[in-house]
């Protein structure tokens, strides 16, 4: 039955063969005899029944849809006359099926057509209505096209964008100027990765090189604001941000991607080569970790490839030692290697600086100083390479070679880790003799403590339990700065010239030390151009101003001793690490 069906139908499909029915196939009731129905099809919502042997046998051969068949709105809308109607007597005599299968010539398309001299005179002149619709539709079709490609084309930059208002006088060639400064590069990535991917999905969306940039380093210097930031516009997962990261070669040693990437730089901006090294080591977990991407386990001592020989290769890692670049005249940042050490020595530490400083060299980088905390080792590590600290201002030289260019490169102590060392020696000695013989003591700052906590007020500082008792806080900068700051000096000042409180009588050491300390520390830790006072650059216009005050505070560090029988210059003392660092710093800086 499905083949007569099929046979009945004489369908051929656009690939030039026959037409087979699938599942899928269905037929207009219409195509049936009234005599082929069990129940015929009915105007009501009913469900009509075929006979078990019936076939489609109404079909018509008509052409396709012509311009007579478009309504008065379509034809108009074409540029078409209007429809001529067909004469009453034609219209009588055509039968039922010719008019259904106006709308059902899908079949019977393989039979040839009508002559043109068997058809009327009605339809032989609907031929050239024919062909100018063939020819309007092909030209609505062409511009509906290019209105596409049109709508698609896209400007691929915001100087695309700014020339094109430009040039359609929109704005002016001012304004352009300042829309090209103030949206070019990231802020026009991140404006056009936001637009592009805020109807993408997740996994669909993609983004460019400057946007991967910004992603990396926002979640480098902060995940919480990375979170918010990617709330407000599309930016990648955490996950992928990983993903990325790992493929960069972190292991242990020197990283020569990051030496290729600032002689990149260095060829672009000169101004970038002059820079400062600066190395510090963070107390980590002595464990083992499984590295499933090495097949091997992770956690012992290691300098990388060509880093110092190990003495003991299964030794487990207690600190990871960084060593970072830091542009001296330019603002920028690279970590250029990191080691997994166990309590370093100086010699091995020695041999690492001064690779680095050779690599720097052939990367076209110029490195000015290296910069410290106070500890033994990087004491010890200065004097092999060069550096001399003695006890007097002259005999202290904190300098050495290159190793490749053979200029200078100075050596400066971080001056947050000498200011808690002086807070440290301070407390640990509880008086301190200055040259003039006065009196430095600790307990000025607990009476002063202790007198604020019973008075329930406080004189203008912030002296609180913590910067008493700063054992457990000794790596606390903000402890230490508080504590030797002049608020802490105005009021110990107070009490004893003021108040002539007797706890506080013979303050005026305390109150010189903790001064020369604080105006010290403003003047080797500004960081702002536009700071007041002390906490102002360096310029060179004042250079003989702040050299005479940096000269006078070395000679009053080198000239305190310990409070004993027999006393001892603190520069000899186990606790003369702040005035060393002080001091070196002083002449490394003047």
């Amino acid at each position: 039955m499905l083949e007569k069906w099929e046979n009945a139908v004489m369908k051929i499909n656009n690939n030039g063969q026959v037409w087979r029915a699938t599942r899928y196939s269905f037929i207009c009731s219409n195509h049936f005899e009234r005599l082929d129905y069990i129940v015929p099809p009915t105007t009501a919502e009913e469900t009509c029944r075929l006979k078990k042997n019936a076939v489609p046998s109404v079909f018509s051969i008509l052409d396709i849809p012509n311009s007579s068949d478009l309504s008065d709105t379509e034809r108009r809308r074409l540029g078409l006359p209007r429809k001529r109607s067909l004469s009453p007597d034609k219209s009588d005599f055509m039968s039922p099926a010719a008019k259904i299968l106006r709308e059902h010539n899908y079949a019977r398309c393989n039979e040839e057509p009508q002559d043109d001299e068997n058809l009327t005179e009605d339809e032989q002149d609907e031929e050239p209505d024919r062909s100018e619709l063939q020819q309007k539709l092909r030209q609505k079709i062409k511009g509906l096209q290019q209105q596409l490609r049109r709508s698609k084309k896209k400007l691929q930059s915001m100087k695309d964008l700014i020339l094109h208002l430009q040039e359609k006088l929109v704005i002016s060639t001012e304004q352009a100027g300042i829309l090209h400064a103030a949206f070019d590069n990231l802020q026009l990535s991140i404006f056009q990765n936001a637009k592009d991917n805020l109807s993408s999905t997740p996994t669909g969306r993609r983004y460019s090189d400057e946007v991967k940039e910004f992603a990396l380093t926002l979640y480098f210097y902060s995940p919480k604001a990375y979170r918010y930031v990617r709330s407000i516009i599309p930016l990648p997962n955490q996950s992928l941000l990983r993903k990325w990261s790992s493929s960069v070669n972190c292991e242990p040693g020197f990283f020569k991607e990051a030496f290729t990437a600032l002689a990149s730089e260095v060829s672009r901006d000169a101004i970038k080569k002059d820079c400062c090294l600066i190395i510090d080591a963070m107390a980590i977990r002595k464990q083992t970790i499984w590295d499933p991407k090495k097949d091997c386990y992770a956690g012992f001592v290691d300098y990388g490839q060509g880093g110092p020989i190990l003495d003991d290769p299964e030794t487990l890692a207690s600190e990871a030692h960084v060593f970072l670049l830091v542009g001296a005249r330019s603002h920028w940042k690279c970590p250029i290697g990191n080691f997994l050490t166990d309590k370093i020595s100086s010699t091995h530490q020695a041999q690492l600086i001064n690779m680095a400083l050779e690599m720097a060299a052939e990367a076209g980088l110029k490195v000015w100083s290296i910069t410290a905390d106070g500890t033994s080792v990087n004491l010890s590590t200065f004097r092999q390479l060069g550096c001399q600290f003695g006890t007097t201002y002259d005999t202290i030289v904190p300098k050495f070679k290159h190793p490749t260019t053979g200029e200078d490169v100075f050596v400066i102590a971080d001056p947050c880790h000498m200011l808690k060392l002086a807070r440290n020696a301070l407390a640990h000695l509880g008086t301190i003799i200055d040259g003039e013989g006065e009196k430095i003591q600790w307990e000025h700052f607990q009476q002063l403590y202790i007198l604020q906590e019973q008075k329930g007020l406080k004189m203008g500082n912030k002296l609180s339990p913590n910067h008493i008792k700063f054992e457990k806080h000794e790596m606390n900068v903000r402890l230490a700065a508080q504590t030797l700051s002049s608020s802490v000096a105005d009021a110990i000042e107070f009490l004893d010239i003021g108040m002539k409180n007797p706890k506080f009588q013979n303050s005026s050491g305390t109150v010189k030390f903790i001064r020369t300390i604080d105006r010290l520390f403003d003047m080797l830790n500004s960081r702002s151009p536009i700071g007041k006072g002390y906490k102002q650059p360096l310029r060179q216009s004042k250079k003989n101003v702040y050299e005479e005050i940096l000269r006078t505070t070395a000679n009053y560090l080198l000239q305190l001793k310990t409070d004993s029988a027999s006393p001892q210059q603190l520069a000899t003392h186990r606790r003369k690490t702040f005035i060393i660092g002080f001091v070196a710093t002083i002449k490394s800086t003047t």
